[in-house]
């Protein structure tokens, strides 16, 4: 007689996720989410490598854009592991991608209570708390952040930024140094050097930092109305306007609509808040740039 044997169990196949994984590190998103989804259909995958793959491919899905789609995996993750961190610190990030800080704060929570040392999910929910206008709150989970990861330059430039936000400008300054010390070409860390000496009265120390970050990032909205706002405060007053007009043609229309805005509550008219960069408009900022008012 034959005794039936149970048939041998199918070992899984990571080789497409291994691929996935170069390919992120390579900076082929594309390439990247395309093997994680060999992997994740194709590799016989168990629960826990299962979870690990999809909070990997929701990760890259975050960055393409594709944010909807990424909390979809992240959930299938949560599905079969509810406290794996990593979909956790995913979908966290997703939740505060689409502005919903309440369940962006929640998936952070519990990430940090599955994970005490992932310093990433403590600087997240100090981002979280910054967007909420805690900054005290912020600095103290980036002061957490930054005692498991003390090279960490993105951390660095929002913890000053939230100390520049308590006006604490020294403080603030000594953040963005070191975080250049680390990362000297961080374009955002000397933008917010230079804001914060336009802020403490010093617009010409400033001025520095502000060219610098236009060599650096010379497509970045940041680096631009920065330097229109300091050129304004010197007097540069033909610069300002052109650097304000390239802040705009790098923004469209939600740059413009928000310098109409502002435009309108110091008191000049900048006709409808339309994000049309017309007469009106032009006219009203040349009068602002006279008074050398501010717009950030």
């Amino acid at each position: 007689m034959l005794l039936a044997t149970a048939a041998p169990a199918v070992a899984e196949d990571t080789t497409a996720c291994e691929a996935g994984g170069e390919a992120w590190r390579a900076g082929d998103i594309q390439g990247s989410i395309d093997d994680f989804t060999v992997c994740i259909e194709q590799g016989d995958l168990q629960p826990e490598t299962m979870a690990s793959a999809l909070a990997s491919r929701g990760n890259v899905l975050r960055v393409s854009g594709a944010v909807a789609h990424a909390i979809s995996d992240f959930n299938r993750a949560l599905e079969i592991d509810p406290d794996h961190p990593g979909a956790l610190f995913g979908r966290a990030n997703a939740w505060f991608d689409m502005r919903d800080l309440n369940q962006s704060m929640a998936d952070f929570n519990h990430a940090i209570a599955a994970m005490p040392t992932m310093a990433e999910a403590y600087s997240g929910r100090g981002n979280v708390k910054s967007a909420e206008g805690d900054y005290l709150g912020a600095i103290a989970d980036y002061d957490a952040a930054l005692a498991l990861r003390p090279s960490d330059s993105l951390t660095l430039t929002n913890r000053g930024w939230a100390k520049l936000s308590e006006g604490q400008y020294d403080a603030a300054i000594a953040d963005f140094d070191a975080a250049i010390v680390i990362k000297p070409d961080y374009v955002l860390a000397y933008v917010n050097r230079a804001w914060t000496r336009y802020l403490q009265g010093d617009p010409a120390a400033g001025l520095p930092d502000a060219e610098h970050a236009l060599v650096l990032g010379p497509n970045r909205v940041a680096s631009h109305a920065t330097y229109a706002q300091i050129l304004t405060a010197l007097g540069r007053k033909e610069d300002a306007l052109a650097a304000f007009e390239r802040a705009m043609a790098l923004g469209g229309k939600e740059v413009v609509m928000n310098y109409q805005q502002r435009l309108a509550e110091q008191g000049y008219d900048a006709g409808p808040a339309d994000g049309g960069y017309g007469a009106r408009t032009r006219d009203a900022l040349i009068a602002c740039i006279e008074a050398s008012c501010r717009l950030l």
